[in-house]
């Protein structure tokens, strides 16, 4: 229901220029999530076109649980091997993003220092020698929450989402400073996420009832605005 937001959040994440922003993007069958229990609602799995046209898989994973890195490893090379079914060739495979949302800290750094790894890094690999990037099929991106430092004042966009991941289930109103598109959708989002039936219902009624009075003071307008 939301996937503009999504789309709006994964190229900020993914730090992607203009030329390559994601258009669209369809969410994987759930059969092709990994089959551990304490994984099944951790993990988002979607399929991204970019405005070149170009595909990818992006596996967003949310849940801390043992030995985190390696399972992060094996469920986006799981992901990327999974795309080839029976009858396929090699060059039919789309790329893999994991990306990895964390309330903890991966790489703390020095004892007394900070660490030298940013609060959202991006992992793919390199010649050991030269530097020189390859082998890109399959990246990783991961946003440390903890690592955030920016406090009531988040500068660039990514700050802001992650003040939007640690500060919403303790907000009241939205700050001045998240009062634009896609924040507000965001907070509308997280204020009904944890809904019953019941609060849904209150909800509408709620939501009715602004737009009936909204109607009525429109309608008064228009009938004196024509009175003269």
């Amino acid at each position: 229901h939301h996937k503009g937001l999504l789309i709006q959040f994964l190229n900020a994440l993914l730090e992607l220029d203009e030329a390559h922003q994601i258009v669209d993007l369809t969410y994987l069958p759930p059969e092709q999530r990994p089959p551990v229990e304490d994984l099944k609602y951790s993990i988002v799995d979607v399929k991204c076109q970019d405005m070149t046209g170009r595909y990818y898989v992006i596996e967003m994973q949310i849940l801390e649980v043992d030995a985190f890195e390696k399972r992060v490893v094996y469920n986006a090379n799981k992901t990327y091997v999974a795309q080839l079914e029976s009858g396929k060739y090699y060059d039919t495979l789309f790329d893999v993003f994991a990306i990895s949302i964390c309330d903890f800290v991966l790489w703390p750094g020095p004892p007394k220092g900070n660490s030298q790894v940013p609060m959202l890094s991006r992992w793919n690999m390199r010649e050991k020698h030269s530097g020189e990037a390859g082998l890109s099929q399959v990246q990783y991106i991961f946003m440390e929450l903890p690592k955030y430092q920016s406090g009531n004042q988040p500068k660039s966009f990514i700050e802001k989402w992650a003040y939007f991941f640690r500060e919403a289930p303790n907000l009241n109103a939205i700050p001045a400073f998240l009062q634009e598109e896609p924040f507000i959708e965001a907070f509308d989002v997280a204020k009904t996420s944890g809904f019953t039936l019941d609060d849904w219902a209150s909800y509408e009624r709620s939501l009715q009832r602004d737009r009936d009075l909204r109607g009525i003071s429109q309608q008064g307008h228009k009938e004196g605005k024509a009175e003269g």
